[in-house]
Formats: structure tokens, sequence, C-alpha cells
């Protein structure tokens, strides 16, 4: 049987171990798990994506923090290499994210003062289930 998915968490498996234990050859393996993977069309491209001076150093991150065998490793596997089913999206518990409840009554709202206050706001809002 030929199980491309489990090949494929299998090499980034052995990446990751690469990547925790010697961290400066991660962009060299990530360029290699690009050829031997086939994500493009010559290896040269690869070379030219995941190189020490493009992304073979986030790529070294992301697979020293990936759960490469479980979900992480599935949704690689399956969104860059096409090796794996996509995995369904993960359930997400609130529960306890708003523990106290609103005040009832509701306090009366604030009269506007009529001057202005200048805000800056930034925002980069994302959720990880899995913190």
């Amino acid at each position: 049987m030929n199980d491309t998915c489990g090949a494929c968490q299998a090499a980034l498996i052995a990446a990751k171990y690469v990547a925790l234990a010697a961290p400066e050859q991660g962009p060299s393996v990530v360029l290699a798990l690009c050829n031997a993977l086939g994500l493009s069309g010559s290896p040269m491209a690869c070379s030219d994506a995941f190189g020490p001076f493009t992304l073979g150093n986030v790529g070294t991150q992301v697979l020293a923090n990936a759960d490469v065998a479980g979900y992480d490793g599935q949704s690689i596997c399956a969104h860059f290499v096409g090796a794996c089913p996509i995995p369904p999206t993960t359930p997400l518990n609130l529960t306890g994210w708003f523990a106290k409840p609103k005040p009832d009554p509701l306090p009366e709202p604030r009269q506007p003062s009529g001057e202005r206050l200048k805000v800056l706001h930034l925002s980069d809002f994302h959720i990880d289930p899995r913190k």
C-alpha cells in the first residue's frame, strides 16, 4: 500500500529532529524536503524559495514548533504537498474565556464630553486553540 500521507509526515518528523538539534542545518533540510517532495518544478526553484536567505529559516522555525506527527503535519502535507487529505477544523472550546457575567443591571451610559480623543488602534488578532 502506498501511504503518501504517512511518508510525508515521516519526512517532516525527521526534519523536525534536525531543526531542533542543529537549526543551522534547517534551511538545507527544508531545501532537501522541497526537492524530495517535488514542491516545485525544478531544484533551482526550491533553492530560490527555501534557501538560507529566503524561506529556509522560516521553514526551520515552523518545523521546530509544529506537531508534525499530528494535525500540523497533516495540514502541511495536505496544503503544500497534496499528500494528505485536508484535516477537519479542530473544535474551539470558549468555556472560561468570559468567566465574569455581565453586570445586572448594566451601568448607565456615559454622556459624551465633546472633547476629541486621538486613538491608535493596532490589531493582529488570531486564535490558536492549542494554547
